[in-house]
């Protein structure tokens, strides 16, 4: 059994399915335009670059066997959709379709669980701020007095 799984994709109701043995060569048309490590970043950033997402996402498609060029992906994207969420949307279904099952199913599982964190993780952390990469604060260090120098 090989490493994939067919990939279906919806283009304005067409089904189009990318075959297992189809899907390395999908990836590489993806990262013609932006590649797993740079979704991922762009992603932790809070800021994808939505051109190159839709021109991945085009790769994909004319990969698949659909006529649309990059133009018609980019107007697609936001139609009726919040710019952000259209963005999102495309950076995950990216990553997603680059992953192997078992690494999609594990992504699919800690984003399903994001926030449930076990009470020793969350210890010290604002509720109100995500997990995430530790907040530095903005404000200048300040040196620490000892407790004796204080008495």
């Amino acid at each position: 059994m090989g490493v994939f799984t067919p990939i279906e994709l919806d283009w304005k109701g067409s089904i189009y399915t990318i075959k297992p043995h189809r899907i390395m060569g999908m990836i590489s048309v993806i990262e013609d335009a932006i590649t797993l490590a740079e979704l991922q970043e762009f992603c932790r950033r809070g800021a994808p670059p939505t051109a190159k997402l839709c021109m991945a996402y085009g790769n994909v498609l004319r990969y698949a066997g659909v006529a649309v060029t990059d133009d018609d992906i980019y107007a697609h994207a936001f139609a009726g959709k919040q710019e952000m969420e259209a963005v999102i949307e495309t950076a995950m279904g990216l990553m997603k379709m680059m992953m192997p099952p078992a690494a999609r199913a594990r992504m699919d599982a800690a984003l399903a669980n994001k926030g449930a964190e076990a009470p020793a993780a969350t210890e010290g952390r604002d509720p109100g701020n995500p997990p995430g990469p530790a907040r530095r604060s903005s404000r200048k260090p300040t040196r620490r007095r000892s407790s004796s120098a204080n008495g």
